[in-house]
């Protein structure tokens, strides 16, 4: 079945609680999880409900990809990606790709967004950093407190250019890196 791009709005939040629980290792990684309901609401200090954008790949009434972006912030000119999950029976299917894929369309229409930025939680890393690095991302050096009620930790901030002309972002990465990301 091919997966279809829609919105996922606050009425669809069985659907997301559904793909939520299926990475329940995801959760216990991150110190717990999410309800649907405030993964869909909930946004930055200072940010306006016009700002947050919430996608999925639906596979008729299942939600297989979702992925929330936050348009400027933390500043103008960067996209935030919340959160971007693939169900957990899809994982290493190109689903997260695809959901990424669809991330990229939207900020193309974007013209102040330069920089895509997100946060690894670092108990994460491992599951996260090779998706991410992949794609490519690069750690910016910064680090941000990361508390939940079960965990204590940081998240490292990772960034790419929002544009496909990423090769000057990547000039120090190694040739296998820049071969996978041209067939993004």
């Amino acid at each position: 079945m091919t997966a279809e791009l829609r919105a996922v709005r606050l009425k669809h939040a069985h659907a997301l609680q559904r793909l939520l629980d299926s990475n329940p290792d995801y959760a216990r990684r991150v110190g717990g999880g999410e309800s649907a309901e405030e993964a869909l609401t909930i946004r930055p200090p200072g940010t306006e409900a016009s700002q947050k954008f919430d996608l999925g790949l639906w596979e008729g009434d299942e939600l297989v990809a979702f992925s929330d972006v936050i348009r400027g912030w933390p500043s103008e000119e960067i996209a935030y990606i919340g959160l971007l999950m693939t169900h957990g029976e899809r994982h290493r299917t190109g689903l997260g790709q695809r959901m990424h894929l669809a991330v990229l369309d939207l900020v193309a229409g974007w013209p102040e967004i330069t920089t895509l930025r997100l946060a690894i939680v670092a108990t994460n890393k491992d599951e996260a950093e090779p998706f991410w690095r992949r794609l490519g991302y690069l750690p910016t050096g910064d680090e941000k407190p990361y508390e939940t009620e079960s965990l204590k930790t940081v998240a490292h901030i990772w960034e790419r250019p929002s544009r496909e002309d990423i090769d000057s972002h990547l000039s120090y990465a190694s040739g296998l890196y820049r071969g996978v990301l041209l067939l993004c």
